[in-house]
């Protein structure tokens, strides 16, 4: 268990995902500032009442992108874990902003995603003419990054955090990469009866 400061918001993130956030509370702001002088991490619990398993992103300030007059700011975070909150406290004294305790969770989504599917994620993206990913020249591709790509919901990207083997995880998105094709074709079939009639 560690101590970490918080940020409580409707959003959950994978390792290795990236997103926005403006930033306008006082107390936030004094977080972000923590941030870039003594290059913290902070958790964000995902505070949805389908969060029964109390989960939440660990993340890191990758850029300020705009800081205002008023000092309110746009910045980019990266997800770099995940973890389970023991403990929440309303202020993390003397700081103004909340904090907790956490356990991280384990990351097997860091291992290769193995050449089955690897092989069914490049055919997905090519068959879909998804080419605004790198990804089918990437031969080392993790599992993280499949996940990513696949634009999973944040309740699939919780179920999948607490997947606790990497073999798991790969039958995971194996089927959901079965899922989307199954997607595809009942869309195909649609449209062709719409052309036909």
């Amino acid at each position: 268990m560690q101590e970490s400061a918080l940020f409580p918001l409707n959003l959950f993130l994978l390792p290795g995902d990236f997103t926005q956030l403006h930033i306008f509370e006082e107390r936030y702001k004094q977080l972000i500032k923590d941030c870039r002088e003594e290059a913290i991490t902070f958790g964000i619990p995902f505070s949805d009442r389908l969060n029964t398993r109390n989960l939440g992103t660990l993340v890191r300030l990758h850029e300020v992108l705009k800081t205002y007059p008023d000092g309110e700011m746009d910045v980019i975070i990266e997800a770099v874990g995940t973890f389970k909150l023991e403990k929440f406290y309303y202020q993390m004294t003397p700081k103004l902003y909340p904090g907790g305790q956490i356990v991280p969770l384990p990351r097997p989504s860091d291992e290769g995603c193995g050449p089955a599917l690897a092989a069914r994620f490049r055919r997905y993206l090519a068959q879909h003419e998804i080419y605004d990913y790198d990804h089918l020249p990437d031969t080392d591709l993790n599992l993280y990054t499949v996940a990513g790509a696949l634009h999973l919901n944040d309740y699939e990207r919780m179920e999948l955090a607490q997947i606790p083997t990497a073999a798991r995880v790969r039958e995971f998105l194996m089927n959901y990469l079965r899922y989307l094709e199954l997607l595809h074709e009942q869309e195909s079939h649609v449209y062709q009866n719409f052309y036909l009639n």
